[in-house]
């Protein structure tokens, strides 16, 4: 199975020193690969820091072409998205983007992935510790948790019209201390990044996706 996984910092791995919770997926999917010669998994992270969904579309064609290009026809495929933070902060005051347009956004990029197979994923936001994230120390933007929230809201609407896996990560970090799970306010540590990597595992294996 290829695995493609669109996201921004976090899903690249901002700031754990395993990688972040896609390279602690891999690794988790590389074993079983090793060890049992009916299982194939390949693993892209393209995850990109400071990506929006505006973003994401804009790349998803050349980006999913050429690592498909010479796959097995045989060969599954599974798109995931970790997508709505960057959208979801303003900057001056202003969303980066809106939520009409992330909308539009996410149906154009569920609607690409489902042409090429039934295993499209997204995962939600990630709630930011406000207390330094208004703004973050690195530069003017701001996350806002009811921001957040309405944009996992948006992304978990369209995920059941067209029935598409969502994993709700920010519903099981808020029940939660999930202060303690962030580096910087925004960024899970190595610890939130190993709870992202057991709720994205645990979904994937409980739909059949794994």
């Amino acid at each position: 199975m290829q695995i493609i996984i669109f996201g921004a910092s976090t899903a690249y791995g901002a700031w754990d020193l395993k990688g972040g919770w896609v390279s602690r997926l891999r690794a988790e999917l590389d074993k079983i690969t090793l060890s049992s010669p009916n299982s194939y998994y390949m693993t892209y992270n393209l995850g990109i820091s400071g990506n929006t969904s505006s973003d994401i579309l804009e790349r998803f064609d050349s980006e999913l072409n050429a690592r498909l290009k010479d796959r097995d026809q045989n060969d599954e495929i599974m798109i995931l998205f970790s997508v709505g933070n960057n959208d979801g902060s303003t900057k001056g005051g202003n969303r980066i983007v809106s939520i009409p347009q992330f909308d539009s956004n996410i149906t154009l990029l569920a609607e690409k992935a489902l042409n090429l197979t039934r295993k499209v994923v997204f995962v939600s936001t990630f709630p930011a510790d406000e207390t330094k994230t208004m703004p973050v120390s690195w530069g003017d933007w701001c996350y806002k948790n009811s921001n957040l929230a309405e944009y996992r809201d948006s992304i978990k609407k369209m995920c059941k019209v067209r029935n598409i896996l969502f994993i709700d990560v920010f519903g099981k970090f808020i029940k939660k201390k999930y202060q303690e799970l962030l580096q910087d306010g925004l960024h899970p540590n190595s610890k939130g990044h190993q709870k992202i990597h057991k709720i994205v595992s645990s979904a994937l294996r409980k739909s059949g996706y794994l």
